[in-house]
């Protein structure tokens, strides 16, 4: 039987770390996985504390546009006038349509910005710091001046 040389001994030892790092890699990047119902808890207990209120279907056809087979489940929080943008949005959806799911949550906030162009100025900081993200199959339409906070928040909550 041959002696393995040092070079060779070496490189048996480098693929065995490249080979354990590409096993550890998609482990260690994998988001944590949500639950509808527990993100929808978190956000109304947030909408109850800033006296916002549920939006009904026709809210929901009217400002996002969505066919109802693209999502599962839905609930919209928001307050009541048109003169206040703070907004959570919460779409149970199939991985396939969470694509299309976004760009409606995107569409929303554009929307809210144009009506607001050229005279809300304290509308339109807030909607400077919307947020649209991805939990699994979970997408969250976060309109806020305290979006990121909150998403963390949430995050480390649940």
């Amino acid at each position: 039987m041959k002696q393995m040389t040092r070079k060779e001994l070496y490189m048996i030892i480098v693929l065995v770390f490249i080979s354990i790092a590409i096993v550890i890699f998609p482990v260690i990047k994998a988001q944590r996985i949500y639950e509808y119902e527990e993100i929808d808890r978190y956000f109304q207990s947030i909408a109850t504390q800033r006296e916002m209120e549920k939006k009904d279907a026709s809210f929901l056809r009217r400002c996002y546009p969505i066919n109802p087979n693209e999502y599962q489940n839905v609930q919209i929080y928001g307050h009541k006038g048109a003169m206040e943008v703070e907004e959570f949005a919460i779409f149970q959806v199939d991985y396939a349509n969470a694509e299309a799911i976004m760009q409606v949550c995107e569409k929303r906030i554009s929307a809210l910005k144009q009506s607001f162009a050229g005279y809300g100025t304290t509308q339109m900081e807030t909607l400077e710091k919307a947020l649209v993200k991805q939990y699994g199959i979970v997408i969250l339409c976060v309109i806020g001046n305290d979006a990121e906070a909150l998403l963390k928040e949430m995050e480390n909550a649940l």
